[in-house]
């Protein structure tokens, strides 16, 4: 059974919808709301990583003063800090992610503004916000096991190595040059050698 723009109401799977699109727009079709997509994710990974560094550095140096209590609490600082990172990004970038699945859901070609001008006309302003609440839901949890991934992997990659701090700023991971009178960090500062006994 078909719908009157003659799009099924049931797909048996993702084979079966890709089949679809290519038997009615062409390869072509599957890119469809590919360069609104682009202008999504890039302002929304912008927003991710800015929020999560400030928010982190807030705590960091107005809650958690000392060294000791950054490395005790860790693991709660950076699952906040990603979660408050996921929902800002979540809900700023919201109607965007509106008019990206208008533009790929449509049963006809739209331009971005075409669909803001529809969007507006049927539901007003506030159409932008559809599915905001699902979507900050959803960002949180993602965020949070993201960032926690990010970081075990991060930390795990540095574990087999030596760890080499600059002075006063032992917290720090910095990249380094190998020169005759040792170790320089990025900005030219000495450093020295401390290998991680954890």
């Amino acid at each position: 059974m078909e719908a009157k723009e003659g799009v099924p109401t049931k797909f048996n799977s993702g084979i079966d919808v890709a089949r679809h699109i290519i038997k009615r727009d062409g390869p072509k079709g599957l890119y469809r709301g590919f360069w609104s997509s682009l202008s999504m994710y890039a302002p929304s990974s912008g927003i991710w990583w800015a929020t999560y560094g400030f928010v982190q550095d807030k705590l960091n140096n107005r809650v958690l003063t000392c060294e000791e209590d950054r490395q005790t609490y860790r693991v709660p600082v950076q699952a906040f800090c990603g979660m408050s990172a996921g929902m800002t990004a979540a809900t700023l970038t919201n109607p965007l992610d509106v008019i990206k699945t208008r533009i790929q859901t449509s049963s006809k070609k739209l331009t971005v503004a075409t669909a803001v001008r529809q969007l507006i006309s049927t539901e007003g302003v506030m159409g932008f916000s559809n599915g905001m609440t699902a979507k900050v839901m959803n960002s949180a949890p993602v965020s949070v096991l993201m960032i926690s991934v990010y970081d075990l992997v991060k930390r795990l990659s540095v574990k087999a190595v030596p760890h080499f701090h600059v002075e006063g700023e032992p917290h720090k991971i910095v990249m380094l040059t190998k020169k005759e009178d040792g170790w320089t960090a990025g900005d030219g500062r000495k450093i020295k050698e401390k290998e991680d006994k954890k």
